[in-house]
């Protein structure tokens, strides 16, 4: 009988345990001490100024692959195209992925970095596959007619240019993976993939607590993703907007369906926003604001209503009326405090900080006061807006370099 008992607490034990952690639907990142260095730093970072942190801290756990490449000592490295953080306010830390343009590698890691603690940290150890020239992974494979790792990541790790959003319901990263690597593949998978694909728009959903992946939107229209679109994440539409040159189309991606649908046929106007954008939300306004320097037709800044569901042209493209910026040397992000969108652009003539005011339809040239990250063409930085403690964070494009600016 006393056995019994026994066995009857320990099972009674075991699910108020469950339950706890079932009623816990927080993620919990891994936990990284606090610098007081940094603390320092933020604590008495005036308005309009900015200043070096130490270099980042560096944790994870490191695979062979991540080893080969001095992932544990670098953190994730120079990535071309591979600029944009989304912020994870749930996380109360920015994420980080996208491939290299085939040297040194391409690799589909994911990162996030914590900046009390000024620490990269990895989150998604990359697959160990072998990517020879332009894209040839000799274990990728078909599974419910989707291509990808044998751990169930995405095999086209490509750039990730704007293609990059955080969906704060789902608790996740996602992740327009638009490089079609079909014809560079082994013969049997690439037959395979020709005949059971269902994922054509490679949208892929990476959850930081469970590290793993999924593939969203199967199926579904749009045919095919352009490279270097635009993919953001709407609050007040509860999903994704899509937003690529292949088309000048928008779609829309919801959890609650699982799939595509067109929400805007119409092209911003004089043929829409070209490639290479970058974008934020003016969560104020409830406003994308997307903009591309290409000197081509269709250039400046623009604004995607998701009430109205439709594009306008803030701003034509002119040198004297708004910073060359494009997704391969700037960063762009909302402060929600100054309802301003912040850039750090590195491009000869528009080098530093910008703001933009979308109620006034303006830029503006920040000078800040302090410590200035170098000013050369060579160097890519990537950084975001880190709404709780109100910086903007700068890197050597995913180096262990760091700067923090405080806005107007």
């Amino acid at each position: 009988m006393r056995d019994i008992r026994y066995v009857l607490f320990v099972i009674g034990i075991v699910f108020l345990v469950r339950c706890a952690h079932a009623g816990d639907a927080t993620p919990r990142p891994r936990t990284i001490i606090a610098d007081p260095a940094v603390a320092k730093v933020l604590s008495q970072l005036p308005e309009n100024h900015i200043a070096k942190l130490p270099d980042a801290e560096v944790v994870g756990d490191f695979n062979d692959i991540a080893r080969k490449y001095g992932l544990d000592k670098t953190g994730p490295g120079v990535r071309n195209y591979c600029l944009k953080m989304p912020w994870a306010e749930d996380r109360q830390r920015a994420l980080f992925c996208g491939g290299n343009h085939g040297v040194p590698h391409g690799l589909n890691d994911v990162w996030e970095y914590d900046l009390p603690g000024n620490t990269w940290i990895l989150l998604w150890a990359p697959d160990d596959f072998t990517r020879k020239s332009w894209g040839r992974w000799e274990d990728a494979v078909m599974k419910d007619g989707v291509l990808q790792s044998k751990r169930g990541a995405p095999v086209q790790a490509a750039h990730s240019w704007d293609q990059l959003t955080y969906d704060p319901d789902l608790r996740c990263l996602l992740w327009l993976t638009s490089w079609n690597i079909s014809g560079l593949l082994p013969p049997d998978v690439a037959a395979e993939w020709q005949r059971n694909n269902r994922h054509p728009v490679s949208l892929w959903a990476y959850s930081p607590s469970q590290n793993q992946w999924e593939p969203l939107g199967l199926d579904q229209s749009p045919k095919r993703a352009g490279n270097a679109s635009l993919l953001c994440y709407i609050p007040d539409l509860e999903g994704t907007i899509y937003y690529g040159k292949t088309d000048f189309k928008t779609f829309l991606w919801r959890r609650e369906t699982g799939k595509w649908s067109l929400i805007a046929d119409k092209p911003a106007p004089d043929a829409g926003v070209p490639s290479e954008m970058i974008s934020c939300y003016d969560s104020g306004r409830k406003l994308v604001i997307a903009i591309s320097t290409h000197k081509e037709k269709g250039g400046g800044t623009h604004h995607f209503d998701p009430v109205r569901k439709e594009w306008s042209r803030a701003i034509a493209w002119g040198e004297e009326a708004m910073p060359l910026a494009q997704d391969m040397n700037a960063v762009m992000g909302y402060d929600p405090e100054s309802r301003k969108c912040i850039l750090f652009a590195n491009q000869d003539g528009s080098f530093g900080f910008w703001s933009y005011d979308p109620g006034a339809r303006s830029w503006k040239k920040l000078r800040p006061q302090g410590e200035m990250p170098p000013d050369s063409p060579r160097t890519k930085y990537n950084g975001y807006f880190d709404a709780a403690r109100q910086v903007f964070v700068l890197f050597k494009n995913g180096e262990r370099e760091v700067w923090v600016y405080r806005p107007e």
